[in-house]
C-alpha cells in the first residue's frame, strides 16, 4: 500500500537577510535528518510565498511498503502542518515533523538575525579638482561597515561638467562645477563631493608631465596625480617631498640646465666669469662655456650628486643647443659629452631637452649609449610671444625636419617626448595621433612658464 505525506513547512522568516538553517538531531538517532529521511522530501521541492510573513514549501514523497494499485486522482492525501511555535529574535524552532506511522521524525532549525540598517553614508573626498577628460574615483563608506544592503546610486548635478559611473568613477566634461552625490538603498542616506573641473589648457599624454613653473609642493602633488613621469625643478624641493611625488612608483626627473646660466642661481657670481652672450628670449639667462672643467666638475659633480641624493629617477638636461650656437665646436661638443657620461654614471635616465644637433651627432659617433632619451620641443606647435602666451602650428618644414629627426632617435632605442606649447584643439589632436602612432610621450601647455595651466 503506498502513504502519501505533504509536509507545509511555514518558512516566511527565510525572506530576512542573513538566515541561516540547520538539521538538528530527532529522538531517533537512525533515519533523522530531513534530508536523510527515506527521501521523505523531493529534491526539487518548491517554495511558495503565501504572503509578506509567510511561505509555505510544498514538498511530496511517497513511501513505499509493499506495491500498490494505481489511485484515483482523486484519492485524498495525508496533510501535515507545522506551525511556528514561538518567535524570537535570536532563533525559532518548529515543531517536530513526524510521518503518520509515527516511524519518521524531523526536527529544522532556523537562527533569526536581524537586518542591520544604515546610519549615514561618507565619501573619501569632499572636494576634488580634475581636468577635462581625467578621471577620479570616489569611495563611499557605509555606517555601519556591516549594513545588510550596501547598494548605492550615484548622480551628478551636472552631466555637461562631469559625468559619474555606477562605481562611483567621476570624469571631467568641461571646465566649471559639478556636484556628486551618493544615495543609499536602505534609508535613502546622502553625502556629496564638489567637483571642479580645469580648463585642459595643459595636456598630459600617457602620463608625462612637465611642472618646472611650479615651486609649491600641495600644487605639484595635485598636477602629478594621474602622471607616472614628471618632469620637476628638483633643486626648489626636499628629498622627502620628492619621496612623496615617487609614491606609487612614479618617475621624478629634475630639470639641469647645463648649457646656459641663470641669473637667479645661488651659483651665478661663481660663474658669471664664463658666461657668454645672453639667451635669446630669456633675459635672466646667459649660454656657458660647457667647455670649462670648473663647470663641468660642478655641473655634474656637485649639483647632479645633490640631486641623485634626493632621489630623483634622472635628469631632464637642457640647453645643449650651446653645441649648435657656438659653431659646432669640438670644445663645447666634447664637453657636453664629458657632463653625460658622468650624469650617466649615476645610474638614472638622462633625458636631452632639444639639443637635436648634438644628438645627432651623438648617434654619427655611436655615442647614444651615455643618454636614455630625448624631449623635444615645438614639434607642433611654435612660441610666438614669450610673455602673453602667443602660440601658433609650427611650419610644415620644421615639423618635418623634428619628426624625421625624431624617427631616428627611436631607431637607436632612445625613449622620445614631446614638449608642446598650445590651445589650439586641432593642433593638439595631430600632437596625440603622432604620439600614439610612434609610441611616444608628450605634454602640451597653455603656459610658457610650465605653470601646469
Amino acid at each position: 500500500m503506498r502513504k502519501s505525506l505533504s509536509l507545509f513547512l511555514i518558512a516566511a522568516l527565510l525572506l530576512i537577510s542573513n538566515v541561516s538553517y540547520v538539521y538538528a538531531d530527532t529522538k531517533e538517532k537512525t533515519d533523522t535528518s530531513v534530508s536523510e529521511s527515506s527521501n521523505l522530501l523531493e529534491e526539487n521541492a518548491d517554495i511558495e510565498i503565501v504572503s509578506e510573513d509567510t511561505a509555505i514549501e510544498n514538498a511530496s514523497d511517497t513511501i513505499e511498503d509493499e506495491p500498490a494499485a494505481e489511485e484515483s486522482p482523486d484519492a485524498e492525501e495525508d496533510e501535515a502542518v507545522l506551525e511556528i511555535s514561538d518567535i524570537s529574535e535570536d532563533e525559532i524552532v518548529i515543531e517536530t515533523v513526524t510521518t503518520e506511522d509515527g516511524k519518521k521524525t524531523a526536527k529544522c532549525k532556523i537562527t533569526v538575525k536581524n537586518p542591520v540598517n544604515v546610519k549615514s553614508v561618507k565619501l573619501n573626498k569632499k572636494t576634488v579638482s580634475i581636468k577635462k577628460g581625467k578621471t577620479v574615483k570616489l569611495k563611499a563608506t557605509l555606517n555601519p561597515t556591516n549594513a545588510t544592503n550596501k547598494k548605492v546610486t550615484w548622480k551628478s548635478s551636472n552631466k555637461k561638467v562631469a559625468t559619474v559611473t555606477s562605481s562611483g568613477v567621476v570624469k571631467g566634461v568641461k571646465k566649471g562645477t559639478a556636484t556628486i552625490t551618493v544615495t543609499t538603498a536602505d534609508g535613502k542616506k546622502k553625502a556629496s563631493c564638489k567637483v571642479t573641473v580645469k580648463s585642459d589648457s595643459a595636456t598630459s599624454g600617457t602620463g608625462y608631465g612637465v611642472y618646472l613653473g611650479v615651486d609649491d609642493f600641495k600644487t605639484l602633488a595635485k598636477l602629478a596625480a594621474n602622471d607616472d613621469i614628471i618632469v620637476i625643478e628638483g633643486q626648489s624641493f626636499t628629498k622627502a617631498q620628492i619621496k612623496t611625488l615617487k609614491s606609487g612608483g612614479r618617475k621624478v626627473y629634475s630639470y639641469l640646465d647645463v648649457g646656459s646660466l641663470e641669473t637667479y642661481r645661488p651659483y651665478y657670481k661663481k660663474f658669471k666669469n664664463i658666461a657668454l652672450d645672453q639667451y635669446e628670449n630669456w633675459p635672466d639667462e646667459y649660454w656657458i662655456d660647457v667647455s670649462d672643467k670648473s663647470w663641468q666638475k660642478y655641473i655634474s659633480e656637485t649639483i647632479a650628486e645633490n640631486l641623485v641624493k634626493k632621489g630623483v629617477d634622472g635628469f631632464f638636461v637642457d640647453n645643449c643647443d650651446v653645441y649648435y650656437v657656438y659653431k659646432e665646436s669640438n670644445a663645447m661638443y666634447n664637453g657636453l659629452v664629458t657632463i653625460m657620461k658622468k650624469l650617466h654614471g649615476y645610474g638614472v635616465d638622462v633625458i636631452i631637452n632639444g639639443g637635436d644637433v648634438f644628438v645627432t651627432r651623438l648617434m654619427k659617433d655611436k655615442k647614444t649609449d651615455i643618454i636614455t632619451g630625448v624631449n623635444q620641443e615645438c614639434v607642433f606647435s611654435r612660441i610666438t610671444d614669450y610673455e602673453k602666451d602667443g602660440f601658433k602650428s609650427q611650419t610644415k618644414t620644421e615639423t618635418k625636419y623634428f619628426t624625421d629627426y625624431l624617427g631616428k632617435v627611436k631607431k637607436k632605442g632612445l625613449s622620445v617626448y614631446l614638449l608642446e606649447y598650445t590651445k589650439d584643439e586641432k593642433v593638439k589632436k595631430k600632437i596625440k595621433s603622432y604620439c600614439d602612432t610612434n609610441g611616444f610621450r608628450y605634454y602640451i601647455s597653455g603656459k610658457v612658464n610650465l605653470s601646469g595651466e
